[in-house]
């Protein structure tokens, strides 16, 4: 892999790499919030076009240091939590502390550091956020209620 400047482009380049055509890969992609109508940055987004339905993935990055906080992974949440989105993943140079990887799991976000973004096989992850999104739901009922109205 050729080197990069930072470890946004790093990850960028692998998923573009996986994807080829596939998918559209943005950097720093401004979103429009759901509520508010507000424009929110998010650092990369995957658009994929799957089966006939948009698959967006919105991804967060931090090169810090130390491993990302439980703050940080609240703070990603709630920017996300009103973005036109399927699917959200924190990627964290350092890591995660467990309290972090905790809350991520709690709101079905991933959470992995910059070695499992590389290692990633992008493809399954859009695949799987597809069959999440069509489901498949059974119904089953416990007990019918049928009240009559005796009209003379």
């Amino acid at each position: 892999m050729p080197k990069r400047s930072n470890e946004f482009q790093q990850i960028i380049y692998m998923i573009q790499k996986q994807l080829a055509d596939q998918a559209i890969v943005t950097e720093s992609k401004m979103l429009r919030d759901i509520r508010t109508g507000a424009d929110v940055e998010v650092d990369i987004v995957i658009d994929e076009l799957v089966g006939g339905i948009n698959i967006a993935i919105g991804i967060e990055c931090t090169a810090e240091r130390r491993p990302a906080t439980v703050e940080w992974v609240r703070e990603m949440v709630g920017k996300h939590q009103d973005l036109p989105l399927n699917k959200t993943i924190l990627v964290s140079k350092s890591g995660f502390t467990e309290e972090a990887i905790k809350k991520a799991n709690a709101h079905s976000v991933e959470a992995i550091t910059l070695d499992m973004a590389e290692h990633l096989d992008w493809q399954v992850v859009v695949r799987d956020i597809w069959n999440l999104t069509l489901g498949r739901f059974n119904l089953k009922f416990w007990a019918v209620r049928l009240n009559t109205i005796n009209l003379k």
